[in-house]
């Protein structure tokens, strides 16, 4: 009994005999690319202190910040600051810790 042409090419397609193991390895090495937070000298940590004293709720602000594994620079206005739980709010409902800013300007 003779086999189509179409299921024959079937054979010869494609198998991923181990399903999941593409995502895993990028999984993977996404996890191996995260930074690690940088230490920030007393004296950097001083100025950013001192300039989160001089915000205000509008203030356009370009943050450099830490988040989960990598720095991301976001510019935007403030929409509160959080003494309390150390956290500043922007407009577009980002939340960064204090302890995650590495520059603020």
């Amino acid at each position: 009994m003779a086999i189509s042409r179409s299921d024959r090419a079937k054979q010869f397609q494609p198998f991923d005999a181990l399903k999941g193991l593409k995502e895993a390895l990028r999984e993977k090495e996404k996890e191996l690319e995260k930074e690690d937070r940088k230490n920030l000298s007393e004296e950097m940590q001083e100025k950013i202190s001192e300039k989160l004293k001089n915000l205000n709720t509008g203030d356009k602000v370009k943050i450099y910040y830490y988040n989960m594994g990598e720095y991301k620079e976001i510019t935007n206005k403030v929409k509160s600051i959080d003494k309390v739980n150390n956290l500043l709010k922007l407009l577009n409902g980002i939340e960064i810790r204090f302890i995650d800013i590495y520059n603020i300007d």
